[in-house]
């Protein structure tokens, strides 16, 4: 019985260390398994925090770069719509130049043009009239006894009613008195003009039917019964002339008042 006992007790120790080797044996490989496990955890998370700085940083790079950008395309915004607002404004300005100066030149252009016709028709009217005047003046200062009457009926033509009824052939008119007055003195005259000119203001001429007022100088030579020897006279007259009805019409005739000691230009008329 006591080597039985002493090989069960042998027994059980080997199971007991079988069981404590091979219990043993587990946990030690369950462990480093464990703590390969752990440790390759801690070296993922180590390596994360590694990679998650830089991870970090190049998102914020991109932020940074992304914000810039942005500014950057603010700022050509801004300057674009700066640049249009400028650019519009230089086109209104300049539209409204072009069409202001554009009225502005047309209208000048046609105030031009009607001054330019005004004054050339003032200018053909004033030829017309100063010829009008010259003419009448040769004639009145052309005398010859002889043919008195004829001479008087030559004076009215060409005139206004009112200054032809003058030289009217009754006892109203002085058409009977030149007559007598050139017979008596037996006259016998020749007028030449020397010139003329107008006293007005041309840049304000007449209207139709108002005062033409020009001065012709003019020189009448003459003989008469008492006088048979020539002479000359310088004669300073005032000739009215005026439009109606489209003829330039004398409208008054003689002597100019402003001039001291100028002579009758028609005998027998005042």
């Amino acid at each position: 019985m006591s080597d039985t006992s002493h090989e069960d007790e042998v027994q059980r120790d080997e199971d007991t260390t079988a069981h404590v080797v091979e219990g043993g044996a587990a946990p030690a490989a369950a462990g480093s398994e464990e703590n390969a496990a752990l440790s390759g955890a801690e070296d993922e998370r180590t390596d994360a925090k590694r990679v998650e700085p830089r991870a970090s940083k190049s998102r914020s790079t991109k932020k940074d770069r992304l914000r810039v950008e942005l500014a950057e395309s603010e700022g050509r915004v801004r300057r674009l719509r700066r640049s249009a607002l400028v650019l519009a404004g230089a086109l209104v300005l300049v539209l409204v130049a072009a069409t202001g100066g554009g009225i502005w030149l047309a209208k000048s252009r046609s105030d031009a043009v009607t001054r330019a016709e005004a004054a050339r028709a003032t200018t053909a009217d004033l030829a017309v009239v100063r010829t009008v005047a010259e003419d009448y003046t040769k004639k009145a200062l052309t005398i010859d006894f002889n043919r008195a009457p004829d001479y008087v009926k030559s004076l009215a033509d060409g005139t206004t009613q009112t200054f032809g009824e003058t030289f009217a052939m009754n006892e109203k008119g002085a058409g009977p008195l030149i007559v007598e007055l050139q017979q008596q003195l037996r006259m016998v005259a020749t007028g030449d003009v020397v010139h003329s000119l107008y006293d007005g203001d041309l840049a304000s001429p007449p209207s139709a039917g108002q005062p033409w007022n020009v001065i012709v100088i003019a020189n009448q030579t003459s003989t008469t019964a008492q006088q048979p020897d020539k002479s000359t006279q310088v004669m300073v007259l005032r000739v009215v002339v005026v439009k109606l009805d489209g003829q330039w019409k004398i409208a008054n005739f003689g002597p100019d008042p402003k001039s001291m000691g100028a002579a009758t230009a028609i005998p027998g008329v005042k």
